[in-house]
């Protein structure tokens, strides 16, 4: 499925690139990892797009197909979230392509930490495109 979408900006942070496009009055973040990422290069990505993302509904894919170094801790989910609420973020959709299978996992804990800094939250892990794609288009109808 294939959404009407207008470039609204992009960029680049340490080890990232990204695009974002405005959909159906909503801002989707498409992010690529290029390379190891931690909590800075997240707050450098994280203060760029919510610069362009101009509305309380913030939507992301996050690429890691290429299997670079993730590293995020419980205490960068604190850090990331207050930074989303702190924007006046209230529903966050992400999506990770990944072809790390744990992964799943610290995207159940990310889920649970943001309901609790009061996020409307809806994440997920996998390894296809499509269906990172699907899943994103599913919220704009």
């Amino acid at each position: 499925m294939q959404i009407q979408k207008e470039r609204v900006g992009s960029g680049e942070a340490r080890n990232f690139e990204f695009t974002t496009w405005l959909c159906s009055g909503n801002y989707f973040h498409y992010t690529k990892i290029t390379g190891p990422v931690g909590l800075r290069d997240r707050i450098e990505l994280y203060k760029l797009i919510l610069g362009l993302n101009a509305s309380d509904s913030c939507y992301c894919i996050l690429d890691n197909s290429g299997d670079h170094e993730n590293s995020l801790s419980f205490d960068d989910m604190n850090v990331l979230d207050k930074m989303l609420v702190d924007a006046g973020i209230k529903k966050f959709f992400g999506v990770t392509v990944t072809i790390d299978f744990a992964y799943k996992t610290l995207v159940k804990l990310a889920r649970t930490n943001a309901t609790l800094h009061g996020l409307d939250t809806e994440l997920y892990a996998t390894n296809s495109h499509q269906e990172a794609e699907d899943l994103l288009c599913s919220q704009f109808g």
